[in-house]
């Protein structure tokens, strides 16, 4: 396996969205709550794997840092949301959750689109590939909505799902087979 902490990350992330549905059907509120906290773990974890596709020596600081800021935002929205912290939400709502945010989340679909065409093979970069431009045109599509104005709904949720998909590619990249060296099979 290419990255066991890869797995556990892309997996926590994927799980995010039907863990926070199933605890708003068993409770009744809180979803948000939980999509937070769970996505904010799942990020962390990223930031840790970031450094296990041995790209070029710069690569894996800036897939760490954006999807660990996008992490700490996440868990302290989270936080806020749970213990009902007015100055722990206005940090990570108002200051965290405007600019950086959005900044954190642009820069990690840069990393995850360079770890695709940089570190990626066969099938598994074909698809990384087609998920990156996905991903990028549905944030493009957002940036584009809200600048023209969202209207009452504002984004669709079924297009900030779309930007899940990197998580995909980076659980089958994460788990694929790494070859053994020539010599490692006679030893």
């Amino acid at each position: 396996m290419r990255s066991l902490r890869g797995v556990v990350a892309a997996s926590v992330c994927l799980l995010g969205v039907p863990i926070a549905f199933l605890f708003q059907l068993i409770v009744g509120s809180g979803a948000e709550i939980v999509l937070h906290l769970v996505l904010g773990v799942g990020f962390i974890l990223t930031a840790v794997a970031a450094f296990d596709f041995k790209p070029p020596r710069w690569l894996p600081w800036i897939g760490c840092l954006s999807i660990g800021a996008l992490g700490v935002t996440f868990l302290l929205q989270g936080i806020s949301q749970l213990m009902h912290i007015d100055w722990l939400a206005y940090l990570a709502f108002q200051i965290l959750g405007q600019q950086l945010e959005a900044l954190s989340g642009d820069v990690f679909l840069v990393w995850c689109s360079a770890t695709v065409l940089l570190m990626s093979h066969g099938k598994v970069k074909l698809f990384g590939i087609g998920v990156m431009a996905l991903a990028i045109g549905a944030e493009i599509y957002s940036y584009v909505v809200r600048y023209f104005g969202s209207g009452p709904g504002g984004v669709s949720p079924l297009i900030k799902l779309v930007l899940l998909l990197p998580f995909v590619w980076l659980l089958l990249e994460s788990s694929k087979k790494i070859p053994h060296p020539q010599g490692a099979n006679k030893a």
